[in-house]
């Protein structure tokens, strides 16, 4: 049985006497023990020192908080192996995603959709940056296997055991702690899709699918759409009625491109559209909301002032690009940035019991369990290449 470091009882520099326990009770226990013992203590340290000095309940600084330094840092030793595991993967010098090292001599498996137009690097927890390049694709679970110009790298240690509720888990990057700490959400469940929508709203005269308003950031927006446009086609089949392309568009998944043929005065013009999840046309919605404007709706979406819960999502960092349609996820609470994905969930022993996949809300995160990412990337190795 592993014991725990006498540094984790003066973690972050904070005295023995800072904790509730005596010393004749700290006696050795299994080190998932001490690790949650230690962050409760640096959670409860500045509360219980302040008072001392005053009856007052002062709130916990930044530092202290779930993501705050001194917590992370009670999670160091989770990293001290397994930081050497992952990579950043970069577009054109971006940091697009993390990289899950897989194989010693420079598999790695990363988020797909991150992956896009561009040079292709990864730098690894040395400071070193080498070239990548992207070998197969699962589109399914948004997975890509990629080549690194390296070797001798230190491949994931992976845990195919259950996971429970409850249960403690570190997002790992580069530094010497963790990128991010969390706790484990439910059981593993499927991921369904999203609706799809175009990201415009109609005008309510008439039956014509006349574009009125448009969601920025949309698939619409970015396609050029503008109000006083009249959708005329969508894939070549002719809309008569915007109840017609609502329908249309209803039975394609987020993410499909489809072809628009539009009318704008006496210009008839084609142009393709990439079609947007409902998730993200609610979460813009109620962002124009939040700003005071007047809210917008996707075809099919919903107008007025927006999703409650969609806004509560825009409260703390984006959402994936892709964060739905998964065969199996592990959820868990840790707040991600969308680049932050592609690299191991671990466990409190530093292994990987998941692949971060995706940050899907403001305190929901999704990794594809172990077990289901290596069969992924055992079927991705034998793929031929592109």
């Amino acid at each position: 049985m592993r014991k725990a470091s006498p540094r984790i009882l003066s973690i972050v520099g904070l005295p023995r006497s800072v904790f509730c326990l005596p010393s004749s009770a700290l006696r050795p226990r299994p080190l998932a023990g001490w690790i949650v013992a230690a962050v409760l203590g640096c959670l409860a340290a500045p509360g219980l020192a302040a008072q001392e000095k005053s009856t007052r309940v002062l709130a916990l600084t930044g530092s202290y908080r779930k993501n705050g330094e001194a917590v992370r840092d009670a999670f160091k030793f989770v990293s001290t192996g397994a930081r050497n595991s992952v990579v950043e993967v970069s577009v054109d010098g971006k940091a697009v995603a993390l990289g899950t090292v897989v194989e010693a001599d420079g598999l790695v498996a990363t988020k797909a959709s991150e992956l896009i137009a561009g040079k292709l690097t990864a730098k690894l927890a040395s400071g070193r940056v080498v070239d990548a390049r992207i070998l197969a694709t699962d589109e399914d679970n948004d997975v890509a296997l990629v080549k690194i110009e390296a070797k001798g790298l230190t491949a994931v240690h992976w845990n195919d055991g259950e996971t429970a509720p409850g249960e403690w888990v570190a997002t790992q990057g580069l530094d010497t702690v963790p990128d991010a700490v969390g706790i484990i959400s439910g059981i593993p469940r499927k991921i369904l899709p999203p609706r799809a929508l175009i990201g415009v709203t109609f005008s309510s005269v008439g039956e014509t699918p006349l574009v009125d308003t448009l969601v920025p950031g949309s698939g619409s927006a970015r396609a050029g759409i503008q109000p006083g446009d009249t959708i005329l086609a969508v894939d070549g089949k002719a809309m008569k009625t915007r109840t017609e392309l609502i329908a249309a568009i209803r039975e394609l998944p987020a993410g499909r491109v489809v072809k628009l043929q539009l009318q704008r005065g006496t210009e008839v013009i084609d142009t393709s559209v990439t079609l947007t999840g409902e998730a993200v046309i609610n979460a813009a919605q109620a962002q124009a909301a939040g700003r005071g404007g007047r809210g917008v709706a996707g075809a099919g979406g919903r107008g007025g002032r927006g999703d409650r819960n969609a806004q509560m999502n825009l409260m703390g960092s984006g959402v994936s690009k892709r964060a739905d349609e998964f065969d199996l996820v592990l959820q868990h609470d840790t707040v991600l940035e969308p680049w932050q994905c592609g690299g191991p969930l671990l466990d409190l022993y530093g292994r990987a019991v998941g692949l971060n996949i995706a940050h899907a809300g403001r305190v929901a995160s999704y990794a594809l369990p172990a077990k289901l990412a290596q069969k992924i990337i055992a079927d991705l190795k034998v793929r031929p290449a592109p």
